[in-house]
């Protein structure tokens, strides 16, 4: 069973071919600092003595995407801020990093913590938040969660039914997409997986997705610590979902079961009720 209570929040892909509503950043932090201005949807403010960093925003169906380049940065972390939640970047052997994290509001407003460099403080609004049907799952214990979302009139294990394995990127197989998958990189940072529709009226129109919850790291036949009095037996989790432009977030946490038990898929896919 799973456990949770409802908070409404007041706030806020589309089959066939996606119109893109991106707003692109493009700020190279070199001599000197102040305010980049940018487009009517995005800013951010550059810090002084920030020099060999480049950083590329942009914004597709309150899906970010975000890319730090800074030479000499291989191996290095950097945070990035955004409500309550806090999501990881790490540099690659080039010194470049790519973040993707979802936008749970029409305007919004994140930092980024680099090492050895002042808070950089970026504000970026999402286009048509309206029209976006969007549902996202946060955690953050280093465990792997999976939603499971089967469309309207759809039935499990066929079209229709979106998780990480059948992402659904090229939409050919349902209306909506698993457009953002990230574990935790560490304990403390968020875990996020997140299903979309660009245009959720079709969808709505048809009723309401089933949302079911996959404790992955648990398997079939949990061990410790994943179950029983173990610590990663029960974790917490939210569920947002942005329809109509309003935004809905409950709380939840897996259940326990016992240790050595085989599951069946349905013991192991709990349903949401949202």
């Amino acid at each position: 069973m799973l456990r949770g209570d409802n908070r409404p929040r007041a706030t806020g892909w589309r089959a066939g071919t996606m119109r893109r509503a991106v707003v692109a950043i493009a700020l190279i932090l070199g001599l000197g600092g102040g305010n980049l201005a940018l487009a009517a949807t995005g800013a951010c403010n550059l810090p002084a003595g920030a020099a060999g960093t480049t950083i590329t925003l942009s914004e597709q169906d309150a899906r970010a995407e975000l890319t730090v380049t800074r030479a000499n940065s291989a191996g290095r972390k950097f945070k990035i801020e955004y409500s309550d939640e806090m999501f990881v970047g790490k540099f690659d052997a080039q010194g470049r990093a790519v973040v993707h994290f979802v936008l749970t509001a029409p305007a919004n407003e994140f930092s980024i913590r680099l090492a050895e460099t002042p808070l950089i403080v970026c504000k970026i609004d999402v286009a048509d938040f309206s029209k976006i049907y969007r549902v996202v799952m946060r955690w953050r214990d280093p465990v792997r969660l999976d939603l499971d979302v089967v469309e309207p009139g759809r039935q499990a294990g066929g079209v229709g039914n979106i998780n990480r394995n059948r992402a659904n990127a090229d939409l050919r197989q349902g209306m909506g997409a698993m457009d953002v998958i990230a574990d935790p990189a560490e304990d403390g940072a968020t875990g996020e997986v997140s299903y979309v529709v660009a245009n959720g009226a079709g969808l709505l129109n048809a009723g309401i997705p089933t949302l079911r919850l996959d404790y992955a790291s648990r398997g079939a036949r949990p061990e410790p610590p994943y179950c029983g009095e173990h610590p990663r037996a029960a974790i917490p989790f939210e569920i947002y979902v942005i329809s109509r432009g309003e935004v809905k977030r409950s709380n939840f946490s897996t259940a326990r079961v016992r240790c050595g038990e085989t599951m069946t898929e349905a013991a192991r896919l709990m349903r949401l009720r949202h």
